[in-house]
């Protein structure tokens, strides 16, 4: 029997017209239990590589023995005008209520059919698939243009906002650079534009929850931080499952930045980091060496030191509300065993003598609660309630991936080393 997974209700908004739509359906009893793939979205996180964003498209098994999801051609389906770019919205349940978690519509071309099981598997795009199937027309973008107005002309266009949400005061590249040469962005796709752009302003695409487009920088999201505790935590709310790929950033480390030929190097962190050149090649439409040379140099900075990544494993309820940008926190320490029983004492303690030793220390992996990260990846797993964060050390500097904790309470792992005054 078909049924819904547990916390997951999906919705349908088939066509009315052409450039309409009708009622949303819910369809949930019709998806088969472990039908519904992974879902993912991301900011520059492959390794190696910068200035790629990534909405992952979703698999639908659905069950229809009734016609219900036929195509137009049966008069049961709830399709009058057409199967093909239906909107598609995956909303996840629990009981903190219900928010959204993918947002989509059906590509009829990756649509099949099983007759013998009576089943369909619908290939559903991703929001950000009306940008790359969108053109940029002839003549869109003048000589002389800085890029926040280009960015703006190419993604105001109705065969995008029909899905997407267009807001100016969204549109804020870091780097706002002024276009040379127009022309080389007449008659190509949407997302080759964008991604031009985007490389060129140090910038990052991003869908927020009303499905409206953002131009930004890479910089956190201002805001409360999401904590995650160890196992070992003292603060004994455990609620991560698993960290996997914990590695120091070296490979999204570019002490060299090149644009055209014009390089930034970042000579301090060449000598103790080696020469590791990252080439953007070419970027058309830019004739200027000196605007060439200040990307080169806004990107070497952005990436001159290598900053932690890893990949943490929670229950997706834990996350529910998560976003792309938005900072977290790790407290994950060592199991510490007393070496005797400690008795605190009033007035002037020293702690790591002979009388107060520190603690064993058992295990190799610890992560300081001080390190602070942001999240570059969401991968959730609608068959196991499971997310997966990708995430990255804040900051571009040796002394700017922390936050100040001096108001936290005096746990081992934060207090002075020395001489402290008690009560």
């Amino acid at each position: 029997m078909a049924i819904t997974p547990i916390h997951y209700k999906i919705y349908f908004t088939p066509k009315l017209t052409a450039t309409t739509y009708a009622d949303e359906i819910e369809v949930s009893a019709k998806i088969i239990d472990s039908g519904v793939s992974s879902m993912r979205k991301s900011i520059d996180a492959g390794d190696y590589d910068i200035g790629i964003f990534y909405y992952g498209d979703v698999t639908l098994k659905a069950i229809n023995k009734d016609g219900y999801l036929s195509q137009i051609h049966d008069h049961r389906s709830i399709f009058t005008y057409s199967r093909d770019l239906t909107k598609v919205r995956i909303e996840y349940n629990d009981k903190n209520g219900a928010v959204d978690v993918f947002k989509g519509l059906i590509n009829e071309e990756g649509t099949r059919e099983n007759f013998e099981n009576e089943e369909l598997t619908f290939r559903v795009l991703s929001f950000d698939s009306v940008i790359r199937t969108a053109r940029i027309p002839a003549g869109t973008i003048n000589d002389g243009t800085d890029s926040q107005t280009a960015l703006e002309q190419i993604l105001d266009k109705s065969d995008i906002t029909t899905v997407l949400t267009f807001d100016a005061s969204k549109i804020i590249p870091a780097n706002n650079i002024t276009i040379d040469d127009g022309s080389k962005f007449d008659n190509i796709s949407t997302r080759d534009g964008l991604a031009k752009l985007l490389i060129a302003t140090n910038s990052v695409f991003i869908i927020d929850s009303t499905d409206t487009m953002e131009i930004k920088s890479r910089d956190v999201t201002s805001g409360a931080s999401l904590e995650l505790f160890g196992p070992y935590s003292q603060r004994g709310r455990q609620n991560i499952l698993k960290i996997n790929k914990f590695n120091d950033g070296k490979q999204r480390l570019f002490t060299v930045v090149k644009v055209g030929q014009q390089a930034s190097i970042e000579t301090d962190y060449v000598a103790d980091y080696g020469y590791r050149q990252k080439t953007v090649g070419v970027i058309d439409f830019l004739t200027n060496e000196a605007t060439q040379l200040t990307i080169a140099q806004k990107l070497s900075n952005e990436f001159k030191f290598p900053k932690i990544e890893l990949e943490v494993e929670v229950e997706t309820s834990l996350v529910r509300n998560s976003k792309l940008l938005d900072q977290v926190l790790i407290d994950y320490p060592l199991r510490l065993k007393p070496y005797i029983k400690f008795y605190p004492v009033v007035g002037d303690a020293t702690i790591d003598d002979a009388v107060t030793p520190l603690p064993h220390a058992f295990g190799s992996s610890f992560i300081e609660r001080n390190v602070a990260f942001k999240i570059i990846e969401i991968k959730e797993n609608a068959k196991k309630f499971i997310t997966i964060l990708k995430l990255r050390q804040i900051g571009n500097d040796i002394g700017d991936g922390f936050i100040d904790i001096s108001g936290a309470s005096s746990l081992v792992g934060f207090a002075v080393i020395g001489t402290s005054k008690v009560a």
